[in-house]
């Protein structure tokens, strides 16, 4: 999948797929900001990584890798009834992609969310 997408973008000619482990594109990933280098990175949303660095999200409008995804909540049959406030929490819970990057950066720095504000 991406070795197509480097074949049809030429804009990306010049970039090197280089297979590796989420920790070591993120250490990659890192590394190259740090050191003001171009980088593209395969990742995905929700992540910390989007508000830890100042990335963006390539357009694909060949749809060479993925569609868009979505978080849903779900609950157990039967909750509405037995648990209706529990049950109208989940119905109205919603966050965005902001927000859940922020969470994320958070945990991934080891922060308490408990005494996180």
């Amino acid at each position: 999948m991406l070795k197509k997408t480097l074949k049809r973008y030429p804009n990306l000619k010049g970039f090197k797929l280089m297979p590796s482990s989420s920790g070591a594109m993120f250490s990659a990933l890192d590394k190259a900001i740090k050191n003001k280098e171009e980088i593209i990175i395969t990742g995905w949303m929700p992540h910390w990584s989007f508000n830890k660095y100042d990335i963006k999200v390539l357009d694909d409008p060949q749809g060479t890798i993925s569609a868009p995804e979505t978080i849903t909540t779900i609950a157990r049959k039967g909750l509405k009834e037995d648990k209706p406030e529990a049950f109208k929490v989940l119905q109205n819970f919603k966050w965005d992609l902001p927000d859940i990057n922020e969470i994320m950066v958070k945990l991934s720095d080891n922060v308490d969310p408990k005494k996180s504000s």
